[in-house]
């Protein structure tokens, strides 16, 4: 878990990020955005998810694979000038070492697909035909929405083949 390396309040003034280059939790010293006379404390750390590990031989020989990339883990944003020049004397061994290096790439957006209100979870539910209600169901990634859309259903006495469908899903999910 990172702490004190994003904040959202800031996110439209971004002038540099900088990411770490290692699968090691790093921590350093910054300029509080939000009171540039306080020097706070930031640390990234990578998700375990993010690595395999894999034993080679007689388990002498470890080689760690990064699997996967998370920005909001991994990468930390200075929002002025005043706070890249501060962070650069006070990170300077981890940008000297290459434990940090830059980061040109952007802020990923947000997957809002699994993301409904519970009058479109309702509609959902209401779906008289099977087939339009498979087509909607299979869209949907999250497990929490299918439960909730299954729990609709249940409530609006919906028929027993519109919760076996939903129950389908829920089964391709698992």
């Amino acid at each position: 878990m990172s702490f004190n390396h994003q904040f959202v309040q800031h996110a439209d003034k971004i002038i540099k990020k900088y990411a770490k280059t290692t699968n090691k939790a790093i921590t350093g010293y910054r300029l509080d955005p939000n009171r540039l006379e306080n020097k706070i404390d930031w640390l990234l750390s990578s998700p375990e998810e993010a690595f395999d590990v894999i034993w080679e031989g007689k388990g002498d020989d470890v080689q760690i694979v990064r699997k996967s990339f998370a920005y909001e883990d991994e990468v930390l944003e200075l929002y002025s000038q005043a706070e890249l020049d501060t962070f650069k004397r006070w990170n300077r061994g981890l940008l000297e070492r290459g434990i940090l290096k830059e980061y040109d790439g952007n802020v990923p957006e947000v997957d809002t697909s699994n993301l409904f209100t519970d009058a479109q979870i309702a509609e959902i539910a209401s779906t008289k035909n099977i087939l339009a209600l498979r087509k909607k169901l299979s869209a949907i990634t999250s497990m929490e929405s299918i439960n909730r859309i299954l729990a609709a259903a249940e409530s609006l006495d919906r028929p027993m083949s519109i919760a076996k469908a939903i129950q389908e899903r829920k089964r391709e999910l698992q």
